[in-house]
């Protein structure tokens, strides 16, 4: 049974919207945090900043690979290979 196209449409704008929202808001969380961190770990929230560093200069590097990937293996594959790559350290 397959969702009629208008619904197809709206579910993929969803998804979209609500993915979006999830990336910003755990990108931007470890901001609101870090002074919460930084007392629990006893040191400054200047020490910190590595925590707001770290993943922006990663997504800064790695977007425009992943632009690449795509056009070469296809967005499909390289969502998967993204999903694998992001899930291994959970085991």
């Amino acid at each position: 049974m397959s969702l009629p196209s208008s619904s197809r449409t709206w579910l993929a704008i969803f998804s979209i919207s609500a993915g979006t929202f999830l990336l910003v808001c755990s990108e931007l969380a470890p901001v609101a945090l870090l002074p919460d961190i930084a007392a629990s770990w006893g040191t400054q929230v200047g020490n910190l900043a590595w925590l707001v560093s770290c993943p922006a200069i990663l997504a800064a590097v790695s977007a425009p690979m992943m632009a690449t990937l795509a056009g070469r293996l296809g967005p499909r594959a390289v969502m998967l290979i993204s999903v694998a790559l992001l899930s291994a350290p959970m085991r």
